[in-house]
């Protein structure tokens, strides 16, 4: 017999004391989300987390980290809210020093991260490197991560 999800997923958690993150124990995501199956479709941690806690987020809605710490399952550091909450709540928290991929600065503005990811299909990451006069692999992180920090402090 199954074991009910509510106690499937906290015993999946830290719990510490109610001020701490509470980090997920088991799978993570490969941008650092705990990660739990349910009825075989594979849910967010902290999402369900909030869920257990308080019931169903709306439609349209996430679940977002007052912490920034993606791995936190503490229901007191969740909140819903859409994307661009999370964009503006994270950027009044840590405007710059955010990291991406081990990448905290880049000399590119917006504009020029747009214009490398318009050159993915027609050269090589090395070509493009050349170009620009960075490693292949920035051109590998602009061309493949859906954020990228530039200049400006901001994700593109």
């Amino acid at each position: 017999m199954h074991k009910p999800l509510i106690n499937r997923f906290w015993e999946k958690v830290d719990i510490k004391g109610l001020d701490e993150c509470w980090f997920w124990k088991a799978s993570l995501s490969a941008k650092g989300y705990g990660q739990i199956k349910v009825n075989g479709v594979v849910v967010r941690a902290s999402r369900l987390a909030f869920e257990l806690t308080n019931g169903p987020i709306k439609e349209g809605l996430q679940a977002l980290h007052r912490c920034d710490n993606r791995n936190c399952c503490n229901p007191s550091h969740i909140y819903e809210g859409t994307a661009d909450d999370n964009i503006i709540d994270r950027e009044k928290r840590n405007p710059v020093s955010r990291e991406l991929c081990g990448v905290t600065h880049t000399k590119f503005t917006a504009t020029e991260v747009q214009d490398i990811r318009k050159l993915k299909g027609t050269m090589t990451q090395r070509a493009a490197a050349a170009v620009y006069g960075v490693t292949h692999f920035t051109i590998r992180m602009i061309w493949t991560k859906s954020e990228f920090l530039c200049k400006e402090g901001y994700y593109v």
